[in-house]
């Protein structure tokens, strides 16, 4: 018979990966939250999760908050304020 040919779907995108960097402008009650992302393939969103509990409680949108599926070592932060002085 006559040879037919197809193509396969792409294979699905890895889950992106974050790193986690120190906080930097550390105040009494605020700071600014660092860490570097890796899209892996897939559009992504970014937000850090904090609270004084291992439940976080609080979100922060990061900046920048939307990533390429092409993005890198991207450095994202997110300054947060309303902390309470004198925790971790």
């Amino acid at each position: 018979g006559i040879d037919q040919t197809f193509t396969t779907a792409a294979c699905p995108a890895q889950i992106p990966t974050a790193t986690s960097l120190a906080a930097t402008a550390v105040t009494a009650t605020s700071a600014t939250l660092n860490g570097t992302i890796n899209a892996n393939g897939a559009a992504t969103t970014v937000s850090f999760a904090y609270g004084a509990t291992a439940a976080y409680g609080s979100t922060a949108a990061a900046t920048p908050t939307s990533l390429p599926a092409n993005a890198l070592g991207t450095t994202v932060s997110a300054a947060i304020g309303g902390l309470s002085c004198a925790t971790s």
